[in-house]
């Protein structure tokens, strides 16, 4: 695991155990670099314009467009001349946790590409519309949405405790897409939107190539090459296996019959399940039923 992935999965175990922090900015980056000493991290997904020479105490660094960083600023971050850039960015209180103490001592910097993606940018847009409904105002003078558990009178238990899950959704959310271990990072964005289509439909037994197809937002053929590119088979064959997966669950697991199962996974018919299950194991439903014994 990369060094920035190990440091969000750090926080997102930090925040999940801990109740819901001060977030003292959440929103777009309202102007270059002028962040004195605080006990905070910052998250910050830069777009279509890169930064550089950014100063993070003692360490100097740049950063390309479509990236992710992770830095704290315990000891002031700032840029030598204003640079203004599209990025999105999160504060976080860490003040008076233990867990952070290293930061007090040195600079923390790490980057991650990050290639647009849209699912990023609309959970941080949930948790700073969330801020702005349930916080306490933003504490920078730009416009922005911040928390303060201690100063938002008005937030009632619902609102914070939908602040905490939407933060760590963002959270898991990047730790998922830039695990380097993470198999969606080596997909198109196409085939990705794909993949997450037929995981939640795969039981409509309606399921057509176009339908995939529309999902992913490209015609039928391109997304068949793209999909048999990047997957190694053809999509069609990529829901069956999705299916023929969830049946196998179902029968070592329940006690359904082979008709409600073959209903449950996508099949009007259930003899057309039973030839297709055996094509794929070698077996019946009922006889793999057995053997699992």
């Amino acid at each position: 695991m990369t060094e920035i992935c190990m440091w969000l999965k750090r926080v997102l175990e930090w925040v999940d155990r801990n109740g819901l922090p001060a977030l003292p900015y959440i929103g777009k980056a309202p102007q270059g670099y002028r962040n004195a000493p605080a006990p905070q991290l910052e998250f910050v997904y830069l777009l279509d314009k890169g930064i550089t020479d950014l100063a993070i105490g003692n360490r100097v660094v740049s950063v390309p467009a479509f990236h992710f960083m992770l830095h704290n600023v315990h000891q002031g971050c700032f840029t030598p001349t204003m640079q203004r850039f599209d990025s999105w960015c999160l504060f976080l209180d860490v003040a008076g946790d233990a867990v952070f103490n290293e930061l007090d001592l040195e600079p923390l910097f790490c980057s991650a590409p990050l290639p647009l993606n849209d699912e990023v940018i609309a959970a941080y847009e949930r948790l700073g519309g969330l801020c702005a409904r349930y916080g306490a105002g933003p504490l920078y003078e730009a416009p922005g949405a911040s928390y303060n558990p201690a100063a938002a009178r008005a937030a009632n238990p619902a609102g914070r405790m939908r602040i905490k899950a939407a933060l760590l959704g963002l959270l898991a959310l990047l730790l998922d897409v830039l695990d380097a271990g993470d198999e969606a990072l080596s997909h198109p964005r196409a085939v990705q939107r794909a993949i997450e289509f037929i995981s939640l439909h795969y039981r409509d037994p309606n399921i057509r190539l176009p339908d995939v197809s529309r999902a992913a937002g490209l015609s039928p053929d391109h997304f068949g090459r793209l999909f048999r590119q990047h997957m190694g088979e053809p999509p069609m064959h990529y829901l069956k296996r999705v299916r023929m997966n969830q049946a196998r669950c179902l029968i070592e697991n329940t006690d359904l019959l082979v008709e409600e199962i073959a209903f449950d996974i996508g099949f009007s018919d259930p003899f057309h399940f039973s030839r297709v299950f055996r094509s794929i194991t070698g077996q019946s439903p009922r006889a793999w039923r057995n053997r699992q014994g």
